[in-house]
């Protein structure tokens, strides 16, 4: 699997979580919620775990290795495992204070701060972007901007009276909604780049006794594992603060399992193509999630299209046709990068 086609599974992944999140919070608290998604997350990935190695001891192997880390990796993997969570949890947060859509729109704002952020949370020699693909992210962005004018039932005499006409309400609970979903953003991309630095400041030899080889499918399993592992009792300790009367029977349960396999699934993808690349605008291919969310929304009767919608969807798709082409160009055959990693270990 490449690079490429990894990140396009994971956007296709996570086009469902807006559906699942809205469906979910009609039925309990988003921070409940957030709990009986990361429990479920947490036995999915370590499932896979002994799936894909073939091993049954290989959980306990990998339990023994996480107790085994240096502090600086032990530090690496607390941060990605509490950005993780907060990220989840202000959005959810923020869906329930503003429009569900314009804070799912919002959400979708991560791959930029992820392009920005990469270089610097990741010791790799990414290639340099072209003047191409910073055009094509503003592009993107645009297209996201008319999607969801169209969600909130903006009208063009909104946008030209006030560029944020589609994200604000009219109370100040919606406002804050909107730097709620911001920061859940960040933190997206924040613990989406710093995870797979879990395994590249692992010790050659654990590395290579544990995967076999850098960028496989079980190594990016192994740190999303590591993050959700931490992320299930940050989430017990913050509902047993916030809501010290809970019922763990509740009708979200069947939603948050559903939402747990998308997270799940999304960061495996999206982890396998960090690893296999060293072309941070990959990630941009990522916009093609929210168009896909609003189909699902529209297929389940949540939202009912205008010229805005198909517009913005034109913009966002060609944009992403356009940046898979120049990453076509830049990126080395994923053969290549794992044969140069592995000498390396060698």
């Amino acid at each position: 699997m490449t690079a490429l086609q990894a990140m396009l599974l994971a956007a296709f992944s996570f086009s469902f979580l807006p559906l699942f999140n809205a469906i979910g919070l009609e039925k309990s608290s988003p921070v409940f919620f957030s709990l009986m998604t990361y429990c479920t997350s947490g036995i999915l990935s370590s499932a896979l775990l002994i799936a894909i190695s073939k091993k049954k001891n290989y959980l306990l192997k990998m339990v023994k290795t996480l107790f085994s880390f240096r502090n600086d990796i032990l530090m690496t993997a607390f941060l990605t495992g509490l950005t993780q969570y907060v990220s989840f949890l202000l959005f959810l947060i923020s869906m329930s204070m503003m429009s569900k859509v314009g804070a799912a729109m919002i959400m979708e704002s991560w791959p930029i701060f992820a392009v920005l952020l990469a270089p610097v949370l990741i010791n790799r020699p990414w290639k340099s972007l072209y003047a191409s693909e910073f055009i094509l992210g503003f592009v993107c962005l645009t297209g996201l901007y008319f999607v969801l004018m169209s969600e909130t039932s903006s009208s063009m005499q909104d946008m030209l009276s006030s560029p944020f006409a589609p994200f604000i309400g009219d109370d100040l609970t919606a406002k804050f909604g909107i730097i709620f979903a911001f920061l859940a953003a960040f933190c997206m991309a924040y613990t989406g780049i710093l995870r797979m630095e879990i395994a590249n400041k692992m010790p050659k030899s654990s590395r290579r006794n544990l995967f076999g080889k850098t960028g496989s499918l079980l190594e990016s399993v192994f740190c999303y594992w590591v993050a959700s592992v931490i992320c299930i009792p940050l989430a017990l300790i913050t509902l047993l603060i916030m809501e010290p009367n809970f019922d763990f029977v509740s009708p979200s349960i069947p939603t948050a399992f559903l939402n747990g396999v998308i997270l799940t699934s999304t960061a495996v993808f999206f982890g396998l193509s960090i690893l296999k690349t060293s072309n941070s605008a990959i990630i941009l291919l990522w916009y093609i999630a929210p168009v896909m969310a609003i189909f699902w929304l529209i297929a389940f009767g949540f939202s009912n299209p205008n010229g805005f919608f198909f517009f913005g969807a034109t913009l966002i798709l060609v944009s992403n046709v356009a940046l898979a082409m120049i990453n076509a160009k830049k990126e080395k055959p994923a053969v290549e990068i794992l044969q140069e990693e592995q000498k390396t270990l060698d």
